[in-house]
């Protein structure tokens, strides 16, 4: 996140950018209307107004607002402009062909005047379009600081609101229920998970239970050492999973595979399948799958800036991914060479598997060379598609689609011929003429849009692929941190949870050393709890009973009749907290079988727990010959 210092700076540097841009505006305004150039200078200055005043907003969601209503009507008069552009630029083509064909010397006059004109225009229209997509990109960098301001001051806010409420919880007597029942449901619900990831590994992998807690440790591992939050015990299982369902075959995955896996799909929302393609290219390729995901990345940044077409990010890697076959084996299995392919066909508006049957019916060679000869005869308009037939040979899809592209059709050429003439040239082509007219169409939305469009950087593509909305974030980081205070006990000691009947046993041996080294710090919290216990009434507390009460100076059993009540000032109405009916209680009376078969296991099988972080503390601590081990990782 941006610091104060930084976002001035870029604040600065935008103010900076909008200056010249103004003064450039000043420079050249005898080329531009006086409407156009009033324009211009008041978005640039209504953009420098935003830039001025974010660092002393009091408002940054409407300031935001307001700049991506901006934004919006930038890129909308940025659109408009091109088609204007587009349609001068035909004009001043007709104009010179009148121009030319001029006989007499006053006819020659006038259409050098017309000529003049459509010229200035498109010169005008030229300035605005470079200047207005100027505009956009400093009014995108405005916005893009502001959203940045505006989470450092959400975050900045939202600590110094909640430090003081924070301060207070851990200030009262209930801290220490309240954080057993939080590491007692964890530890609950990753046992659980553990030993239901161990199982599901035992049926896919064919593994015994020795080899499936062995996979699965290695999986909480990768969750523990993973610095995404999206990688969770469950999530690695679950990408595990997703590899083996794409490819057909089981292997005990790498962390690159896996962390790879659940970036794609549960941060930048590809199909399970269509992520894993990423995995098969990277066995194929003998690279990382990061590596093959990163290079993927930079050749769809490299060519959509080149082509300048307006090719989706994530539809172009999903296509990708997806390439199999002959397809894939005539691109080598290149990822780079895959998504160039899959881009460059885009913006052929097709799509490569179109282009690859485009190719095979070049093959036909006869056939081929008929059509091309019988479109040129009905046309009149030239093709070459011999280098075309030659890629189509050699399998170069990325080659092919550009000599289809660079035949000379354009969606207004192929409205303004007649039927037969559309259906030779289509034919010539390998296409219908329904699909011709398809594929110019979409052409053309995809030059047309990409005017729009900043020109990207490998780095930048690679944040959108990670990126995920506030709330999001925030709700992974307590999953994370549910996840690896749960591990603490489904890595090491997951696959004593097989048994759920054996659970409280396990889970008060793992809680009670943490309340032994807390004490010194705990204890005048007990005592106040201790203090407070007004009343126990009952018919017996000799003994007997499903029911214990643990306190300071020890453990009392209760009947189970026996009634406990608890408090400050009693009935006084200042210090009663109402629960639903059954919201907290812990009855092992049907565990007592289950705690005694399993009591020689526990007390001769030496454990360990890891317990990760700068402020973990360590003991060791030795119970009846067994040794627990808790130690900083």
């Amino acid at each position: 996140m941006a610091t104060t210092k930084e976002v001035q700076q870029q604040v600065e540097k935008l103010n900076e950018e909008l200056n010249e841009t103004l003064q450039r505006i000043e420079d050249i305004g005898s080329s531009l209307s006086r409407g156009i150039r009033k324009e211009l200078v008041g978005v640039t200055e209504n953009t420098r107004n935003f830039s001025e005043g974010l660092l002393k907003s009091k408002n940054l969601s409407k300031d935001i607002a307001g700049l991506s209503t901006q934004l919006n009507k930038l890129n909308k008069r940025n659109v408009e402009i091109s088609i204007e552009r587009k349609l001068a630029e035909d004009r001043l083509k007709a104009a010179a062909d009148k121009y030319n064909s001029a006989v007499s010397g006053t006819d020659k006059i006038a259409k050098a005047r017309a000529l003049i004109i459509e010229r200035n225009k498109v010169k005008e229209l030229t300035l605005q379009l470079d200047l207005n997509q100027k505009l956009e990109d400093q009014t995108r960098n405005t916005l893009r600081t502001a959203e940045g301001l505006k989470k450092q001051t959400t975050l900045s806010g939202f600590i110094s609101g909640k430090w003081k409420n924070i301060t207070d919880l851990f200030s009262r007597s209930n801290i220490l229920a309240t954080s057993l029942v939080f590491i007692y449901k964890a530890i609950i619900d990753a046992g659980f998970r553990f030993s239901k990831v161990s199982t599901d590994i035992s049926k896919n992998l064919g593994y015994g239970a020795d080899n499936a807690n062995r996979v699965a440790s290695n999986l909480v591992k990768v969750a523990q050492s993973a610095t995404n939050s999206n990688v969770t015990l469950q999530n690695a299982a679950d990408a595990m999973n997703e590899l083996a369902t794409a490819t057909g075959f089981v292997a005990e995955y790498s962390a690159d595979a896996l962390e790879t896996q659940i970036m794609l799909t549960k941060q930048f929302g590809l199909q399970a399948d269509e992520a894993a393609g990423i995995y098969r290219l990277s066995v194929l390729t003998g690279k990382s799958s990061k590596a093959v995901n990163d290079a993927m990345v930079g050749a769809f940044v490299a060519t959509r800036n080149n082509l300048r077409v307006g090719v989706p990010f994530k539809a172009a890697i999903a296509e990708a991914a997806k390439v199999s076959g002959q397809l894939a084996a005539n691109l080598q299995n290149n990822p780079e060479q895959i998504v160039k392919a899959v881009v460059q066909a885009k913006a052929l508006g097709t799509t490569l598997e179109q282009v690859k049957n485009q190719g095979e019916s070049l093959l036909n060679f006869e056939t081929s060379i008929e059509n091309e000869l019988k479109a040129e005869l009905i046309t009149g308009q030239q093709l070459n598609l011999e280098r075309a037939r030659a890629a189509a040979l050699m399998g170069d899809q990325v080659t092919l689609a550009q000599e289809l592209s660079n035949q000379g059709m354009t969606l207004e050429k192929f409205q303004s011929m007649n039927v037969i003439a559309q259906r030779s040239f289509a034919e010539a082509l390998g296409l219908s003429s329904d699909q011709l007219a398809d594929q110019l169409t979409k052409q053309k939305l995809a030059i047309e849009s990409g005017k729009s469009l900043a020109q990207l950087t490998e780095e930048e593509a690679k944040q959108a692929q990670q990126r995920q909305d506030a709330q999001t974030k925030f709700n992974l980081a307590v999953t994370k941190l549910q996840d690896l205070v749960g591990n603490l006990v489904a890595g090491p000691f997951g696959q004593l949870l097989d048994i759920v009947a054996k659970v409280g046993d396990i889970i008060f041996k793992v809680i009670q050393p943490f309340i032994n080294i807390a004490g010194s710090i705990l204890n005048p919290i007990l005592g106040g709890i201790s203090g407070a216990i007004g009343a126990i009434t009952g018919d017996d507390i000799a003994g007997y009973g499903a029911r214990t009460l643990i306190t300071p100076t020890g453990a009392v059993a209760l009947n189970n009749n026996d009634t406990i009540i608890a408090g400050t000032k009693l009935f006084k109405g200042d210090d009663i907290t109402s629960m639903p009916k059954g919201s907290f209680s812990f009855d092992n009376s049907s565990v007592v079988e289950a705690i005694k078969d399993l009591k020689q296991t526990l007390m001769t099988r030496p454990a360990q727990a890891f317990i990760q972080g700068e402020n973990a503390f360590v003991s060791n601590i030795t119970t009846k010959g067994v040794q627990n081990t808790y130690k900083s990782a």
